[in-house]
């Protein structure tokens, strides 16, 4: 600091003292440099202000409880500034001027949050690629959330989904509150829009997504049921080329093809005369076939793998002589 002038020399001997002028209170954002925050001047007791060769500025934290930081001052503007880093707090301005004491200005600066843009727009963030299994149902398939312009979340709004296509949307829904997206077995492969709104907000662009539904691999074959009838009635002398017919499921519900049909023995053996077609299961009867109650099972066996019927009853009743 340069040599000042004896304040009393240059303006006479009727200046008795020195007070600082400038605010006691300052407010700063929060990590937002201000470099003209305020500016503080040396009065004399007849108001005038001590010009810039007179005086000079400075900042004491030494006495302070809670000192704050980032504050500086220009040494001869004594304007003050603050950078990004500045924190609530207390300092002292101090003013130096020749042949004076003069008390330090004690300033309190708090530091608040910069105030939150209002909200212009917001877009969907989540995915706008799925991927599902063919009669597989997902509940939690995909989340979606509104971000605003600020980065901030939004809530409190409605979420939907629509169809990007004239064909009906199935199978895909959202949770109106949270955004979940769930998908059912009834989904196929199609595109359509999320979109969020809000009461008092003018309506922002829906994200497009696009839905792929492939097949689900089957789980391996490892057993077959086989269905049909288990009460049968014939007549001797009567040929049936169509007595029944059986048809076997595997363990995925599918009808199962390319096996090989047989007739096994039960209880007793199935009558002369009965057969099954080994690539159709349909049960035939020719007119050889005596009278009486016979029991078998009917098989289906592909790849090694066999399904069996329930014991099946065969009634054959002595045709009516004329």
């Amino acid at each position: 600091m340069g040599c000042l002038l004896d304040y009393r020399v240059a303006w006479g001997g009727d200046v008795t003292s020195i007070n600082i002028k400038g605010p006691s209170h300052l407010n700063g954002i929060i990590g937002k440099s201000d470099d003209q925050i305020a500016e503080y001047f040396a009065v004399d007791n007849l108001g005038r202000v001590i010009s810039q060769e007179n005086a000079k500025w400075s900042i004491d934290n030494d006495n302070q409880n809670d000192v704050a930081t980032g504050v500086t001052i220009n040494e001869d503007t004594g304007v003050l500034s603050i950078d990004e880093n500045a924190t609530n707090g207390t300092f002292a301005v101090v003013c130096t001027v020749a042949g004076f004491n003069i008390t330090p200005q004690q300033v309190q600066l708090v530091m608040t949050p910069a105030p939150t843009p209002p909200i212009t727009s917001w877009t969907i963030d989540g995915p706008n690629q799925l991927t599902a299994s063919a009669r597989v149902a997902n509940p939690h398939a995909a989340e979606y959330r509104a971000i605003d312009n600020n980065g901030n979340l939004m809530t409190n709004g409605f979420w939907a989904v629509e169809s990007a296509s004239l064909e009906p949307l199935v199978g895909v829904s959202i949770d109106s509150e949270t955004g979940e997206l769930s998908i059912n077995n009834n989904a196929s492969t199609c595109s359509f829009f999320v979109g969020f709104s809000k009461s008092g907000y003018v309506p922002q662009t829906p994200l497009q997504v696009t839905l792929t539904v492939s097949e689900a691999p089957l789980p391996p074959i490892t057993e077959y049921t086989v269905l049909g009838p288990t009460t049968l009635t014939a007549t001797t002398r009567v040929a049936n080329s169509y007595v029944a017919e059986y048809y076997a499921m595997d363990n995925n519900d599918m009808l199962a093809t390319g096996g090989t049909w047989a007739l096994v023995d039960d209880a007793s053996s199935p009558p002369e005369g009965l057969s099954i077609d080994d690539d159709t299961g349909v049960l035939s009867i020719t007119d050889a076939v005596s009278s009486g109650t016979y029991t078998f099972k009917v098989t289906y066996t592909n790849d090694e793998i066999v399904g069996t019927t329930n014991t099946i009853t065969l009634t054959v009743s002595e045709a009516e002589t004329l």
